[in-house]
């Protein structure tokens, strides 16, 4: 199992799979929305070092993330029932 209050930077698929059935009491998620727009539509400033648009990952939301993410993503989780 992984340890824990350390941070690590890895396939979260990966990581879920190191741990037991609702460990967690809360998930905080940020996973793609599948809607394609890569962050801002507009530039921010002037300075390319700031803009998002400039930033070289791009189509990082092109995708929806699969059955299998939010499955995994509930088993890990503490139930609300």
């Amino acid at each position: 199992m992984l340890e824990l209050n350390k941070l690590y930077n890895m396939d979260c698929m990966q990581g879920m799979k190191e741990f037991p059935d609702g460990f967690f009491d809360l998930a905080i998620v940020d996973p793609p929305y599948g809607i394609g727009i890569d962050g801002q539509k507009k530039r921010v400033c002037s300075n390319p070092k700031h803009n998002r648009k400039e930033h070289i990952r791009k189509n990082w939301d092109k995708a929806i993330p699969p059955p299998e993410y939010f499955r995994e993503l509930e088993r890990v989780s503490k139930s609300a029932k």
